[in-house]
């Protein structure tokens, strides 16, 4: 609908009729402009009290909320620039979608919705002011607070329903803060989610879990394609691959919007905005587009986003099984093993193993390449406990060739590396040198210490640039752009993140370089590679 002029000598100039006939539908609204003729001279505060009515949506943007295919879970992604209006089209959603006002939908009410930020304050200056904006008052039967002036539920009373409706025929906005920890995100299914800027995977994968038994579930993300924390900044992340790139054109539906596309903005305005950005960040922050913004990232982000071309969907995905003295995989959905190429005769394969606790810590991961070509062939990721992945790293082994095997032996994989050792000849070993003695000894697992993550992070990241892997898994990749360079200024996960791939794919590296696919027992020292521009 078309906003009012405010022309208070005559205030029925410039009332477009289309505002007026929505309002007489409403009978709380007919009845007062028939019996108030002083009505119209408190046209503001009406306004302000039923902005939802007055919503104009950028031109550009009521595609956004016009999309509406006929299955049951859809997701729409809103990435736009700063001041692009992101956060007013989603709020206009949410509470069209409480109140059943939708315009282009028929949405059944009461329903249950989230709203999740960044943070609470992210959530009380941004979109829990936005909703209150356009939230009709009348239809607010009750709001409660996690502290003051923090909203944590407004309970909202169908737009065709009584003022007395009692709360439990009332809809429900609800906030939510990522801060607040991935296990805060459980709970009974939800009719809609609204993330107003990007969530950690972990807190989208719960949020989407929250779908019901013949319900439907709308997800929508209005974001700046940047991620920002503590003032570090990582241009194109999860969302660009899992959502934007890879998206089902039947049930993703995405959108940007540049600075410019915001009509309610002068040119002063928008030429103030220009002016603070410059090369990559100029393109996320004005033109709102996905970009790799180069910080404090390890590896080159460009080298990630050319190796992000040859990532696809795993051909197979399942477990790994004893057959007598052989193994025989299994497909199995919830697998812990994805494979791109199965294991071919007389081809050599390494195996680089990152160990995590297991259920209710860090995940275990394993990475398998060829030894020929370096090119992935397999990932293994889950929670999977130190014991039982030796269990499954002996049959990995086993299945790809024989496979030479480097587990790092740091806290929890010398337990895993305990349940091999007996079973398993072709394990990785390092020698140690004691200082006193002058004597070597012999030692099974690779050491992640000062001395050599320096070298596992330079020698993976030359083999990145100069095109030396070939990636398949787009998790690996998520991993590599979020590996960076800490306050400590030590190499680590992001905050929210994980790097358990990316370390067994350097220590798959490290095996590959310190046994050639031809003598499995030469040194470092005498290792000829197998390619010459790579030196790899």
């Amino acid at each position: 609908m078309s906003d009012f002029v405010d022309n208070w000598d005559n205030p029925l100039e410039g009332i477009e009729p289309d505002i007026l006939e929505e309002l007489m539908k409403n009978p709380r609204y007919r009845e007062a402009i028939e019996q108030s003729l002083d009505w119209f001279p408190k046209l503001e505060r009406f306004r302000k009290e039923n902005g939802i009515y007055f919503y104009n949506p950028l031109p550009k943007c009521v595609a956004f909320h016009k999309h509406n295919p006929e299955i049951p879970f859809t997701i729409r992604l809103l990435h736009g620039a700063n001041r692009s209006s992101k956060t007013t089209t989603g709020s206009a959603e949410d509470v069209w979608y409480a109140t059943g006002l939708h315009p282009h939908k028929k949405i059944k009410t009461p329903n249950e919705g989230w709203v999740v930020s960044k943070d609470y304050n992210a959530q009380k200056e941004g979109v829990q002011a936005s909703i209150l904006k356009y939230l009709p008052k009348c239809l607010i039967k009750d709001i409660s607070h996690v502290k003051s002036e923090v909203i944590d539920t407004i309970w909202v009373i169908p737009h065709d329903k009584p003022a007395n409706t009692p709360k439990s025929e009332c809809s429900k906005i609800t906030f939510k803060s990522c801060d607040s920890g991935v296990e805060k995100f459980g709970g009974a299914a939800k009719r809609w989610i609204h993330f107003d800027e990007e969530p950690t995977r972990a807190i989208y994968q719960e949020c989407i879990a929250r779908i019901g038994a013949g319900m439907p579930l709308d997800i929508w993300l209005t974001m700046t394609p940047i991620w920002e924390d503590k003032g570090k900044k990582i241009g194109m992340t999860w969302t660009y691959r899992e959502i934007y790139k890879n998206r089902d054109q039947k049930r993703i539906f995405t959108l940007g919007v540049g600075i410019e596309d915001n009509i309610y903005l002068s040119k002063e305005q928008i030429e103030d905005q220009k002016k603070k950005y410059f090369g990559v960040e100029y393109d996320i922050r004005i033109k709102g587009d996905f970009k790799l913004l180069a910080g404090n990232q390890v590896f080159d982000p460009q080298a990630i986003e050319r190796h992000d071309a040859t990532c696809t969907a795993p051909q197979r995905t399942g477990i790994l099984e004893w057959s007598g003295s052989s193994v025989q995989f299994r497909d199995f959905e919830r697998g812990y093993l994805k494979v791109w190429d199965m294991p071919k005769s007389g081809r050599q394969y390494a195996i680089g193993a990152d160990v995590g606790l297991g259920v209710g810590g860090d995940p275990s991961s394993a990475s398998v390449r060829g030894m020929d070509n370096l090119v992935q062939v397999a990932e293994v990721n889950g929670q999977i406990a130190p014991d039982k992945m030796g269990e499954i790293l002996i049959k990995l082994g086993t299945w790809y060739n024989k496979a030479w095997i480097g587990v790092e032996a740091n806290s929890f994989g010398i337990a895993t590396l305990d349940a091999m050792k007996h079973q398993y000849s072709k394990l990785y070993y390092r020698y140690k040198v004691d200082q006193r003695t002058d004597r070597k000894t012999k030692q099974i697992g690779w050491w992640t210490d000062t001395k050599t993550k320096p070298i596992m992070i330079s020698d993976y990241g030359r083999a990145m640039r100069e095109d030396a892997l070939t990636f398949r898994s787009s998790e690996l990749l998520d991993e590599c752009m979020t590996y960076v360079i800490g306050e400590d200024g030590n190499a680590n996960a992001e905050s929210g993140c994980h790097d358990d791939r990316v370390i067994a794919d350097m220590i798959c590296l490290q095996v590959r370089k310190r046994f050639h696919m031809t003598s499995a027992s030469v040194e470092l020292e005498s290792f000829v590679p197998s390619n010459k521009n790579s030196g790899y």
